[in-house]
């Protein structure tokens, strides 16, 4: 299931499918996010991300038990994907300790442009002050 969580005027993608799996299992959303994203096929994928397609096709084949965090970050951008996701798809993270706003904190922390970030960051800090709540820093 797909879901998006708004933050002011910002949509950030969440997907809330996302979750620890096994080699196999994480290979096969691996598969359906490339495809999801516009890439029909591996080669296409290693156009856009300078991932080898010998190195997608073992991802998504399951043969790589433990992909590297940099890997997961750098195939998150293509794939239209929070990096956070992927890295509790490949067991990094535990997602059962981490709240909502973790991973709008690890997303926003994950855009590479700091004006950005630090936009985003502006408007979730007034809202969290409209409501009383502290503010949160990166």
């Amino acid at each position: 299931m797909k879901d998006f969580c708004y933050i002011g005027v910002v949509y950030i993608y969440l997907d809330v499918e996302a979750f620890k799996m096994n080699s196999v299992e994480f290979g096969k959303y691996l598969s359906r996010l490339r495809e999801e994203a516009g890439f029909k096929n591996r080669e296409a994928l290693y156009n856009a991300s300078g991932i080898y397609p010998t190195t997608i096709k073992r991802l998504e084949e399951g043969l790589v038990k433990t992909p590297s965090v940099e890997m997961l970050k750098k195939l998150a951008i293509y794939l239209k994907i929070a990096p956070v996701d992927l890295m509790i798809a490949a067991g990094y993270i535990d997602e059962k300790t981490l709240s909502p706003e973790d991973k709008v904190y690890y997303s926003i922390a994950e855009i590479p442009d700091d004006k950005d970030k630090e936009i985003l960051l502006n408007m979730l800090n007034s809202l969290r002050e409209k409501h009383g709540l502290p503010k949160i820093n990166l």
